[in-house]
């Protein structure tokens, strides 16, 4: 049985979408699924955490490895790394206290490359910004006309509060507009060639 369990528990760690990593008390790698940066297991197993980080990050990682065994809380850290011959890429790590007997013996890494999804929100917080600073009114309405976002500027042009539209239908602005939208008491929203 506990040979069938160490052999799931193999397949489950090298199966995660994440990398995972324990490190003991000295800071030494004990166990790790998959190495970041192209090493092998051999270069990162027993290796300190002080020699596997580029030196820039070393002193940050020291002190939050220290604090997650000094306080027994998760630490979560987002962090710019660039391996040797590598492009940066953004790292997210969660550091969790490993325990026993009541007293932490280590810390567990899961470690995560969050570069794409960074960027696609740096994108999306970009175009948010571009929206609200805008000089001409924005809405965006559902299937049913709707509204389900205004932006300031077609707020001040109707009289409204922030983000008072919000959930209600179009029709309550009832305009024409000379680019061919128009939105009836209805709620109805037509475009016109």
């Amino acid at each position: 049985a506990l040979r069938e369990s160490q052999q799931i528990l193999a397949t489950v760690s090298e199966s995660s979408p994440v990398h995972l990593a324990m490190f003991d008390l000295d800071r030494r790698c004990v166990f790790v699924n998959r190495p970041l940066a192209g090493s092998s297991l051999d270069q990162v197993i027993g290796k300190r955490l002080d020699d596997m980080m580029p030196p820039e990050l070393v002193a940050s990682s020291v002190r939050n490895f220290l604090e997650v065994v000094e306080t027994g809380c998760d630490a979560d850290v987002t962090d710019r790394i660039q391996f040797p011959g590598m492009e940066p890429r953004y790292y997210r790590m969660l550091l969790r206290p490993v325990s026993r007997d009541g007293r932490v013996i280590g810390v567990v890494a899961n470690v995560a490359d969050v570069t794409e999804s960074r960027r696609l929100h740096e994108q999306q917080q970009l175009q948010a910004n571009i929206i609200e600073r805008m000089h001409e009114g924005v809405m965006l309405l559902d299937r049913d006309a709707r509204i389900l976002f205004t932006n300031p500027a077609l707020e001040s042009m109707f009289g409204y509060a922030p983000g008072e539209l919000t959930g209600v239908y179009a029709g309550v602005l009832s305009f024409r507009s000379a680019t061919g939208i128009e939105v009836t008491e209805s709620g109805r929203l037509f475009i016109r060639n």
